[in-house]
């Protein structure tokens, strides 16, 4: 049985963000199955992009909540 996992956006939508301004969304993972599940974010070093949890373990039925930041 693999596990079941789903994502609250498919992407992060920042819009028209200025540059040097600063802008933020949440995100979360839900895990369906009841195994718990590992997970990464992969952005590039020194990025305009951060995350406040780019990877960690999401317990079996339970979610995992994330930011991501954005400043051009």
């Amino acid at each position: 049985m693999s596990p079941e996992v789903r994502e609250s956006t498919e992407f992060l939508n920042y819009g028209n963000t200025k540059a040097g301004d600063q802008l933020s969304r949440t995100f979360h993972i839900d895990n369906l199955s009841g195994v718990p599940v590992l997970f990464q974010i992969m952005a590039e070093k020194d990025s305009a992009f951060r995350f406040s949890r780019p990877y960690g373990a999401c317990a079996a039925h339970s979610q995992a909540h994330g930011s991501g930041t954005f400043t051009p």
